[in-house]
């Protein structure tokens, strides 16, 4: 069976994912802090167990990406790359 999230909480998560991706200091754990536990101290209320989850899942990922990105290193001169992804329009 699907479940639903309400609005406020998808907004929740979306939040996280967001100041996840563009600040590379929240993903930082002084003195072991629980990133999750920081960004839920930042919200009105609480995170579900479920959104909790979703949240430590995608912080994990970002921070491992970001990792990734730092070690990769770039050519002498390269040009930088754009991507275009398509996508289905309207009419499907």
């Amino acid at each position: 069976m699907e479940k639903r999230i309400s609005r406020r909480e998808f907004g929740k998560l979306a939040a996280v994912a967001s100041a996840a991706a563009i600040s590379p200091g929240l993903l930082a754990k002084p003195n072991g802090a629980d990133d999750v536990s920081d960004l839920e101290a930042k919200l009105a209320a609480p995170f579900s167990e479920e959104a909790r989850k979703i949240a430590a899942e995608s912080l994990a990922a970002v921070e491992r990406a970001a990792e990734r990105r730092l070690k990769h290193k770039l050519p002498e001169n390269s040009e930088p790359v754009t991507v275009f992804i398509p996508r289905r329009g309207k009419d499907g």
